[in-house]
């Protein structure tokens, strides 16, 4: 997904200096230099996020943004959307699986076709499984307020993964 965000910079950005001409787009230095850039601080940004959801339990991420005084609506989504990708990720985990099994002897053209499908049958899925939880929510009358063990605390191992990954997102953007 990067690399098509930076071909789609490359080929839009302006510049003088021409390197080539990519389907009679001119692609100039300045446009690679760009992309480049851009496709780097998403790609930190993205490690960065993902090293910080890694590394913090969920139960210290809303017991912090807790005590951010956030609205409990936004800590009852952000515990909720973690919750159900996990889930999904169990699912696309075992469709994969699926596919491997079934289609290990296809030529990769009817592979891609399979792939396909599959990825529909889990868009269905997902969705399925969100308005079951929906209701199994709603059956169980809840409020929105996460459950939380008081025994959490932030440690200083919280602190140091934070500063980190702000620090990482910083020169992200700044470079």
């Amino acid at each position: 997904m990067l690399l098509v965000l930076g071909v789609f910079i490359a080929l839009r950005a302006e510049g003088d200096e021409i390197l080539f001409r990519m389907l009679g787009v001119p692609v100039t230095t300045e446009a690679l230099t760009t992309a480049g850039t851009t496709v780097v601080r998403l790609l930190a940004v993205a490690c960065a996020s993902l090293l910080f959801t890694l590394l913090v339990p969920m139960s210290h991420i809303v017991a912090g943004l807790r005590a951010l005084r956030l609205p409990q609506a936004m800590i009852a989504v952000t515990w909720l959307t973690e919750r159900f990708l996990v889930l999904l990720a169990a699912d696309a985990r075992r469709l994969m699986e699926g596919v491997r099994a079934r289609s290990a002897a296809l030529p990769l053209p009817r592979r891609i076709i399979v792939a396909s499908r599959i990825s529909g049958t889990f868009l269905v899925r997902a969705v399925s499984r969100s308005e079951r939880m929906a209701d199994a929510m709603t059956a169980r009358h809840f409020d929105g307020r996460i459950p939380l063990h008081p025994t959490q605390r932030w440690v200083v191992r919280d602190t140091v993964s934070v500063v980190l990954t702000l620090v990482v997102i910083f020169f992200a953007l700044l470079y």
